[in-house]
């Protein structure tokens, strides 16, 4: 499958190599996380923040399926609004050496608690982004900024659907044409929630269809053997 798309590559890394000698290295090495009950999600935290210290770019959790392609002048410096005031870190972007990068570093590095599922992720984004704009709440600016270099995306360009409404995208029916997915440039499918939900091929299930849509050759693929019904 990863032959027939050229712009996907894989690439493995020396973890310890990739966090020498930056600001997270103490915490990667004294090694409180792997303690953690929630160490692959802190981890996944940590790194995402230093691969942006490191390159800058944009990042996105793996159970997103884009919709449409992304344009360069809307996600580009951003947060984004997951729920109403609520920010998220599962998507987001920063040119290299951006300042609030700088900022969420020092946050990652000088306090950890790994019994706190959201500490390093969601809660971190908040909380470093309301104190660098010197904001109470992080109400969505786009297309302006909410301070200088930083846009707050409004939850309907990328969650269409909210965390409690996850269930939505397993449902078997036909979606109105006004549904706020079809503004959207991109859903959230919540694989924390939803991993276990099958997807039925061939079905007016509602990931089915935007599987076969905008993923063609994986649908394929699991189209090709009828002998199982989810992918």
């Amino acid at each position: 499958i990863l032959e027939n798309y050229p712009n996907i590559f894989v690439i493995l890394i020396d973890v310890r190599d990739y966090f020498n000698q930056t600001p997270l290295e103490d915490w990667y090495l004294h090694g409180a996380w792997r303690q953690s009950p929630y160490k692959t999600e802190h981890f996944s935290d940590y790194i995402r923040i230093l691969s942006s210290y490191k390159g800058g770019g944009m990042y996105m959790d793996l159970d997103f399926v884009a919709l449409k392609p992304f344009d360069d002048n809307i996600f580009w410096n951003f947060v984004p609004e997951e729920d109403d005031s609520v920010l998220t870190g599962s998507s987001f972007h920063f040119q290299k050496d951006h300042p609030i990068v700088r900022k969420m570093m020092t946050y990652l590095a000088s306090s950890y608690h790994p019994k706190e599922w959201s500490y390093s992720g969601p809660a971190m984004f908040q909380s470093v982004l309301l104190k660098y704009c010197q904001r109470r709440a992080p109400l969505p600016t786009y297309p302006v900024f909410l301070c200088p270099d930083i846009r707050v995306l409004p939850k309907t360009y990328l969650y269409p659907y909210k965390f409690a409404e996850w269930k939505r995208m397993f449902r078997f029916s036909n979606v109105s044409g006004d549904d706020a997915i079809f503004q959207s440039y991109a859903v959230h499918t919540y694989n924390k929630l939803s991993k276990n939900e099958p997807v039925y091929v061939g079905s007016n299930q509602l990931y089915s269809k935007i599987a076969r849509l905008h993923c063609p050759i994986t649908y394929a693929h699991a189209f090709s053997n009828l002998k199982v019904d989810y992918f």
